[in-house]
């Protein structure tokens, strides 16, 4: 179901996910490398975090202009619920291009979302080529889209790279 800027979902997961204050339950994986929790898609040029207005509550995993679209695209996304963690993987998902063949690189990673104590945790595996946005955006916002946290916007990952988001241990609004 993913294509070029767009989502699929909702994906309904198996308990809920604490996330900021509030738990989650549903779902929508973006062919853009992130997962929203209220839908909503997102396309470059991407929001700097946090950014209130337009499509709030998501997990910029590598939140970059990517495709699944065009004639011979390697691209694939994988889904894993389990009752103590949800795995998103994104593999050899190329950028968009505007030359032929429509896309350019690979980039594999991916997002796991543990359900017991809260953590996020981003892995890059490889990351190739070039992409024409803004991108990639790395980072969390809440459902408001006034509080979030962005480890980097516009600075690409190495390889072999991981990115861990904790929860406070009382997580209040303030």
């Amino acid at each position: 179901g993913l294509a070029d800027d767009n989502t699929f979902g909702p994906y309904i997961m198996e308990g809920n996910m604490p996330y900021y204050w509030y738990d989650v339950k549903k779902v929508w994986v973006g062919s853009n490398g992130y997962v929203a929790f209220n839908g909503g898609n997102i396309a470059a040029t991407f929001p700097v975090l946090p950014s209130a207005g337009g499509t709030e509550n998501y997990i910029a995993a590598f939140m970059s202009d990517l495709t699944f679209a065009g004639t011979g695209n390697p691209a694939q996304c994988y889904l894993q619920d389990e009752s103590t963690r949800l795995i998103i993987s994104w593999i050899n998902v190329p950028f968009w291009n505007v030359a032929a063949p429509g896309y350019t690189g690979s980039n594999t990673f991916q997002l796991i979302l543990n359900k017991q104590d809260s953590t996020i945790t981003i892995q890059y595996q490889a990351i190739s080529g070039t992409t024409s946005s803004n991108g990639p955006i790395i980072g969390i916002e809440s459902l408001t889209g006034s509080i979030g946290l962005a480890r980097s916007q516009s600075l690409m990952p190495a390889a072999g790279y991981a990115v861990r988001f904790y929860n406070p241990a009382v997580p209040l609004l303030q």
